[in-house]
């Protein structure tokens, strides 16, 4: 899955780490003029610890950076 998403050179994505474990990562689609946002993932262990929420700040503040005129939440499509 992750190669689908990260195998263009306009996604990217971020991870979250504790004690050395992925706990959660989110990706940015920038193929568009709105940038996609997703999916997001949050181990159960380590869900509202603001995890998901402080990967979303990155990437909304890469796309403010860039100063698109908006982003979508997206999923997945198999």
């Amino acid at each position: 899955m992750c190669e689908r998403i990260i195998g263009h050179p306009k996604r990217s994505g971020v991870v979250a780490e504790r004690e050395g474990k992925i706990i959660g990562s989110n990706f940015i689609d920038e193929q568009s003029v709105i940038y996609g946002i997703g999916p997001t993932s949050v181990d159960p262990d380590h869900q509202n610890a603001a995890v998901g929420r402080l990967m979303m700040r990155d990437l909304l503040d890469r796309a403010a950076a860039h100063r698109v005129p908006g982003v979508r939440l997206t999923r997945l499509e198999h």
